[in-house]
C-alpha cells in the first residue's frame, strides 16, 4: 500500500453530536491521498457505532478503540499507527476547510517544514458565523517573510501560537526523530508536545490563511478542571525539564515564562469553584517571584500586559510605570517585527497594484502594436492595384450616391453649386469670402 501524504489523527470521546460534520470535512478534502485515524477513547454515546458505519464505506478511515485514558494516550496510539508523510491533528468537534490538507502538504513539500502553523476561526453552531481566533497564529511574534527556524524566534517561540494541536501539521519523520509524544495527563497534555516540537524545529512554515474551524463548546473535561486545578502546572514543569534536557531552556526562557504567566491567568479566570481558584493562587504565591520573576523583571519583559497585571494584582504587587531604561530589547524587537509585518502587508498591496498597472500597460502596448499593424495593412490595401481599380470602378456610383444624399439633405441649389465646384467651374463659397476679406 502506498504511503499516504497526510495522516489525520482524531481522538474521539462522546462527540456524537458533532462527529459526522467533523468527519465529512476530512473525507471531502481536495487532497484524496490521506488516511484518517480515529481513536475511540471509551465513548459511552453513539460515537463508536458512527465510526464503524462510516468505516464500512470509507476505506481511508481506520478505527482504533481503547478504554477511556484521555486524549494524550489516544493521540500517541494514533501516532504509532500513522503512515503519512505529514500528520495533522483534529478534535472530534472541530472541522477543516476543504483544502486544508492540500495546503499543509504542498507548503510542507515546498519548504521542507518540520511544523506548519495555520490560522483558525472559532464558531458556536454555524461555521458561517465564525470569527477569527488570533491565538492560532500571531504574526506580530514571528519574523517577517516566509518559513523560519525556531532559532529565529526563540524569544517568542511559545507565544506566536497557542499550545493546542488545532491548526498544526507535523512532518512524521520529525516527530519520530525527536521522540515527540503527548503527556498522559488527564488535561494539559497537548502543549507539552506542541511547544517542545516547535522549539526543536529547523523549519516552521506559517500559513497565513484559515484552515481550521474550532467549535466553541464546553467539554466535560473542562467542567472537571476544578477537581484537578494544578495539572497544568505539572505539565509546565515536565516541559521545563525536557527543554533543559534538550539544551534549549535558557534560549527560550523569556517565551517560556510569558507563556506560563498566560497559563496561570487563564486557569485562575476559568476556575468555577473557590477551592480550585485558591489552589492555583497558592501555587502562584509560591512561584510568582522565583520562577515568573514578577518582582525582578521589568514590566516590558511580559508580552500580554493584562495577564501580567492581573497576576500582580492578585499578589499585591504594584508594577512600576514603564521606564525606557529598562526596555527589554527582545520586546522592542517584537514591536519592530510587528511594524515590519505591517510594512510587508503594504508592500504586498503595492506589488499587487503594480502588477495590475503593469498588466494594463502591457495591454495598452499590445493595442498600440495592433493599431500600427492594422494601419500598415490598411496602407498596403490602399496601395494595391485591386484597390485602385475598385475605387475607379465605383467612382461614378459613389458620386451619384453622394449627390442623391446631398440633394436630399441640402436641396437642389446647394447640390448644383457643389457639382460645379468639383468640376472646377465654381470657387468654393468659403474660399471666395476669405479672398474678399484679404
Amino acid at each position: 500500500m502506498n504511503q499516504p501524504k497526510v495522516s489525520v489523527i482524531i481522538p474521539v470521546y462522546n462527540a456524537e453530536p458533532y462527529l459526522r460534520q467533523c468527519l465529512d470535512s476530512v473525507v471531502n478534502q481536495t487532497l484524496k491521498d490521506i488516511e484518517i485515524i480515529c481513536v475511540d477513547d471509551g465513548s459511552t454515546d453513539g460515537s463508536a457505532e458512527l465510526l464503524r458505519r462510516l468505516g464500512e464505506s470509507e476505506p481511508r478511515l481506520r478505527l482504533l478503540q481503547q478504554e477511556n485514558q484521555g486524549a494524550g494516550v489516544a493521540r500517541n496510539r494514533a501516532l504509532a499507527a500513522a503512515r503519512g508523510e505529514y500528520i495533522a491533528f483534529l478534535d472530534a468537534d472541530d472541522m477543516l476547510t476543504p483544502d486544508a490538507l492540500e495546503a499543509y502538504y504542498s507548503t510542507g513539500i515546498r519548504t521542507g517544514a518540520d511544523v506548519l502553523v495555520a490560522k483558525g476561526v472559532v464558531f458556536s453552531d454555524d461555521p458561517r458565523n465564525a470569527r477569527e481566533a488570533h491565538s492560532f497564529l500571531r504574526e506580530e511574534f514571528i519574523p517577517v517573510g516566509g518559513a523560519f527556524s525556531a532559532r529565529d524566534c526563540y524569544p517568542f517561540i511559545f507565544n506566536f501560537t497557542f499550545g493546542g494541536p488545532g491548526g498544526k501539521c507535523f512532518r512524521r519523520s520529525f516527530i519520530e526523530e525527536n521522540d515527540l509524544r503527548f503527556l498522559t495527563l488527564p488535561k494539559s497534555e497537548d502543549f507539552y508536545f506542541i511547544h517542545r516540537g516547535i522549539a526543536k524545529a529547523s523549519c516552521i512554515a506559517p500559513i497565513r490563511r484559515t484552515l481550521y474551524l474550532n467549535r466553541s463548546v464546553v467539554t466535560s473535561l473542562e467542567n472537571q478542571k476544578d477537581k484537578m486545578p494544578l495539572v497544568f502546572w505539572e505539565a509546565v514543569k515536565m516541559l521545563e525539564e525536557k527543554l533543559k534536557e534538550d539544551g534549549l531552556l535558557e534560549a527560550v526562557r523569556q517565551s517560556f515564562v510569558n507563556e506560563t504567566v498566560n497559563r496561570f491567568a487563564y486557569n485562575l479566570r476559568t476556575m468555577k469553584t473557590a477551592e480550585g481558584f485558591a489552589a492555583v493562587l497558592e501555587k502562584l504565591r509560591q512561584v510568582g517571584e522565583t520562577e515568573l520573576g514578577l518582582t525582578s523583571n521589568p514590566p516590558r519583559y511580559y508580552y500580554r500586559w493584562n495577564n501580567y497585571q492581573y497576576l500582580c494584582q492578585l499578589l499585591g504587587i504594584d508594577p512600576s510605570a514603564y521606564d525606557p531604561e529598562n526596555a527589554n530589547p527582545e520586546m522592542l524587537r517584537h514591536e519592530l517585527q510587528k511594524k515590519g509585518n505591517e510594512i510587508n502587508t503594504l508592500k504586498d498591496n503595492l506589488k499587487k497594484q503594480q502588477k495590475q498597472a503593469d498588466k494594463c500597460q502591457a495591454e495598452l502596448e499590445s493595442q498600440k502594436r495592433r493599431a500600427v499593424t492594422l494601419q500598415h495593412d490598411l496602407d498596403c490595401v490602399h496601395r494595391s492595384a485591386s484597390f485602385r481599380i475598385g475605387r475607379a470602378a465605383t467612382w461614378l456610383p459613389r458620386k451619384i450616391r453622394g449627390g442623391v444624399r446631398c440633394l436630399r439633405d441640402n436641396g437642389l441649389g446647394y447640390t448644383l453649386r457643389r457639382v460645379l465646384y468639383h468640376m472646377g467651374l465654381r470657387k468654393d463659397e468659403e474660399e471666395q469670402t476669405e479672398r474678399k476679406n484679404v
